[in-house]
């Protein structure tokens, strides 16, 4: 098991053995040669046969003669042919696919020829020049994992250990591959065998900075300089110059380079400009602005095209160090650099001009930059977005709609399919909601949390987490190295190197051959990954939902509340209370979607005195009949909040609709002692209370009863409002409609008859037509039941009949 293991590990980094580049590159099944897998007694047979000189048949050496005089005159189909025909009767002969090699080379296929090459290598594996020409021609063809590999196989031939260009080779590889551990191993060994050799302690340092070893490599840099002064130039000390700047020693830094000066200038060779200006940010830093800027001189002198890199440098350390103006004038020089000159140059030229308060000069930049380039151009739409924000900052809100909606390439953008699109939408979105532009806010920011909800966003997983983790889970060779496998993995070869991946990592797993980047293609791009996840996806999607409230588009909304709450495991906590919240908006539109009893339930715990979520959630109730249903919930609550008038009234209703009458004119009687005698609604459900009550056969004094009901319906109970009433009002519509509603459970025709002529004799609004409709059906129903059937019919013509 631990010679498996062993195997395996070996594989995984070093790559596949003959008889799997045979199975990859699908070179059998082209050239003819079928079998099965040999076993493994056949593999080790097979070895020990191959250590001893083959035999080549006197058939194949003329066949590959022919090959090869084919091969001199140019002939390669012909050679092609013969040469398959040889692989065929003896596909263990390593000259038949050397000329493979050749043939393929001088055609112009590289790729086949490095297939053919690298078979012919295993087939003579103690070929140290085969080895390294593999080698050469997988670097050149940029195949690193595969060159590495040819290297170790040359490497561990060198029985003397004399072969150093070797080493230095794979190590430099290891290095430009981002395994930085492994180079660093390498690196010492060369540094150990020949400790004058400047370059390997360059990279060595490099490599060390790299680990995060920053002590180690001024040391070796600092050994370096004492004990091999003689060895050194100004690349060790300018590496060593950016160590002592990285760790805050700038006064070691200076001291550094005015020892290089003193030591390694001569009168014709003066201190080179990079370690000039090394001192001057040293100086920066210190506190010595006019030193600093005395040392940056000879920079302003050169061509700002030379020497940007530079210019950058100076601009950022002067903007590090509060130094807005200095820092704009560096920036400023960059303008003419086509390489520099995008929007990262002008969004710090905006922030130095932010600082000292000049808007105008900033908003002035911004204009002469959107003149310089074309409307199509890429970083069009981003210029003309901070041209509006500055336009907002200064309160110039109509420059700002008009910057913010111009833009050809902002309406392709509108389709984004790339994390730069995405941001400048978002950017450009907030402004319009900053400005009321509500329209143009849901035309932007809407299609991008729909897509988010649809692609997966909703349930917070971000494809690139799931399958490449995230930064902090990464070794530094995977982070530095990503885009070098990623390259490698869409070469088509035989042998494309392997890597080893922890597979107690789940979300660090790949597929091999597959880029987490490239699974889905465009059309599975997630605009705003975690959207339900992270705090600022979060909060766009909330405004969303507000201002789709806000524009009446009630059943947008729903569907982003729908699609939100159906995601239990990413909306959770806080996050989905708000949510819910979000969802009280929708009004009396939510007690039409199925998330409705999830979010009152909720408000009404939170909010128990909100007469709003109270009605709201009666009509759920009303609508699904779900008062008993809920009457637990409303026990508790009344536990809860022991004075709140509302939850008595609700938990009033659970026993009135369930027929517990006494106790429901307790729990109202409760509420008027909250809530006051004087209130309509209290009344009102008191009286209906007392009115069911006094019908009931369990009713001892049934008279009583009746008159304490109807004295509480009327003067003063009226079913809509919630304002008292004083004694001296007169009743309205509604008191008589419920008095006629009242008279006529009783059987008491004539009353019902009456109060229901006066409701609808009643001067009313037009909210309340509808209770004119049901007074004059109600007075048809109890004329008709008298035997007035004319008199019936008379009433609904007049009174419910539309007049078109």
């Amino acid at each position: 098991m631990r010679g498996d293991r062993w195997r395996n590990a070996r594989k995984d980094f070093l790559g596949a053995d003959v008889e799997e580049i045979w199975k990859e590159g699908g070179l059998a099944d082209e050239l003819g040669i079928t079998g099965r897998k040999m076993g493994k007694k056949e593999r080790k047979r097979f070895k020990k046969r191959r250590k001893r000189r083959i035999e080549i048949p006197e058939e194949i050496t003329k066949k590959l003669g022919e090959a090869n005089m084919m091969y001199a005159l140019e002939d390669y189909t012909g050679a092609v042919d013969v040469l398959k025909e040889v692989v065929r009767i003896a596909p263990d002969i390593p000259d038949s696919y050397h000329t493979f090699g050749l043939v393929s080379e001088a055609m112009g296929d590289q790729r086949r020829a490095l297939n053919f090459y690298m078979i012919a290598a295993h087939l003579t594996p103690n070929d140290r020049e085969q080895w390294n020409r593999v080698a050469s021609m997988a670097q050149d063809m940029g195949n690193l994992r595969q060159a590495i590999y040819c290297l170790s196989k040359v490497i561990r031939l060198d029985k003397e250990k004399t072969d150093w260009k070797s080493r230095w080779d794979r190590a430099n590889l290891y290095a430009e591959i981002g395994d930085n551990s492994k180079a660093k191993e390498a690196f010492e060994q060369l540094h150990t065998y020949d400790p004058e050799e400047i370059e390997v302690v360059k990279m060595l340092a490099r490599v060390y900075h790299r680990l995060g070893h920053h002590s180690q490599a001024v040391e070796l840099l600092e050994k370096q300089l004492g004990d091999y002064a003689e060895t050194c130039d100004f690349t060790v000390v300018n590496i060593l110059c950016e160590l002592y700047m990285e760790l805050e020693s700038y006064s070691k830094a200076i001291e550094l380079i005015e020892d290089a000066e003193n030591t390694m200038c001569t009168e014709e060779d003066s201190l080179p400009i990079d370690l000039q200006v090394k001192a001057g940010l040293c100086m920066l830093h210190l506190g010595n602005k006019e030193e600093a800027m005395q040392l940056f001189d000879p920079l302003m002198d050169m061509e700002v095209e030379q020497c940007a890199d530079l210019y950058m440098d100076v601009a950022d350390n002067c903007w590090a160090a509060g130094d807005q103006d200095g820092a704009f004038k560096f920036y400023s020089a960059l303008r003419g650099v086509p390489e520099y000159d995008q929007p990262v140059l002008w969004s710090r030229m905006e922030h130095c001009l932010r600082s000292t308060d000049r808007l105008e000069e900033a908003i002035d930049m911004y204009l002469n930059i959107l003149e310089d380039i074309d409307k199509d151009h890429p970083s069009y739409a981003e210029a003309n977005l901070a041209l509006a924000n500055l336009y907002h900052e200064s309160k110039r809100f109509d420059h700002a709609l008009q910057a913010a909606q111009e833009s050809e390439a902002f309406r392709e953008a509108m389709n984004a399919e790339n994390e730069d699109q995405v941001g400048q939408l978002i950017e450009r979105a907030r402004l319009h909601l900053s400005l009321k532009s509500y329209a143009h806010f849901l035309e932007i920011a809407l299609p991008l949390v729909q897509k988010s909800l649809e692609r997966g966003g909703a349930e917070g997983n971000d494809p690139l987490e799931l399958v490449a983790g995230d930064e902090e889970d990464m070794t530094e060779g995977e982070a530095l190295g990503m885009d070098v496998d990623k390259q490698q993995r869409k070469e088509d070869g035989v042998f494309v190197g392997y890597r080893s991946r922890d597979r107690r990592k789940k979300k660090a797993s790949r597929m091999e051959g597959e880029d987490p980047g490239d699974r889905g293609g465009p059309s599975s791009f997630i605009p705003l990954p975690g959207l339900l996840k992270h705090k600022d996806p979060f909060q766009l999607f909330l405004d969303v939902g507000r201002v789709c409230i806000l524009q009446d588009r009630h059943e947008e909304a729903a569907r982003l509340i729908q699609a939100a709450l159906s995601s239990r495991r990413a909306l959770r906590g806080a996050k989905r209370r708000q949510v819910k919240l979000l969802a009280l908006g929708l009004g009396d539109h939510l007690v039409e979607h199925p998330f409705a009893q999830e979010c009152l339930v909720q408000a009404a715990g939170q909010k128990p005195q909100s007469v709003a979520v109270w009605n709201l959630l009666c009509r759920l109730c009303n609508v699904g009949g779900m008062f008993s249903k809920y009457a637990p919930f409303f026990h508790k609550l009344r536990a809860r909040h022991p004075d709140n008038g509302l939850v008595m009234l609700m938990v009033g209703h659970c026993h009135l609709i369930a027929g517990s009458y006494l106790e429901a004119m307790d729990e109202y009687q409760r509420a008027a002692d909250v809530l006051g005698w004087d209130h309509r609604l209290v009344r009102l459900c008191m009286g209906c209370a007392t009115l069911q009550h006094a019908m009931t056969r369990r009713t001892l004094d049934r008279s009583s009863c009746l008159g304490k009901a109807m004295a509480l319906l009327h003067p003063r109970g009226v079913a809509h409002a919630s304002s008292p009433v004083h004694v001296d009002d007169e009743p309205d519509l509604y008191v008589w409609y419920n008095l006629g509603r009242a008279t006529h459970h009783l059987g008491w025709t004539t009353p019902a008859t009456r109060f229901y002529q006066r409701a609808i004799a009643s001067h009313a609004s037009s909210e309340a037509q509808d209770v004119r409709f049901a007074a004059a059906h109600n007075l048809a129903l109890v004329l008709a039941s008298s035997g007035a059937h004319q008199l019936a019919v008379d009433v609904r013509k007049r009174h419910c009949v539309h007049e078109t």
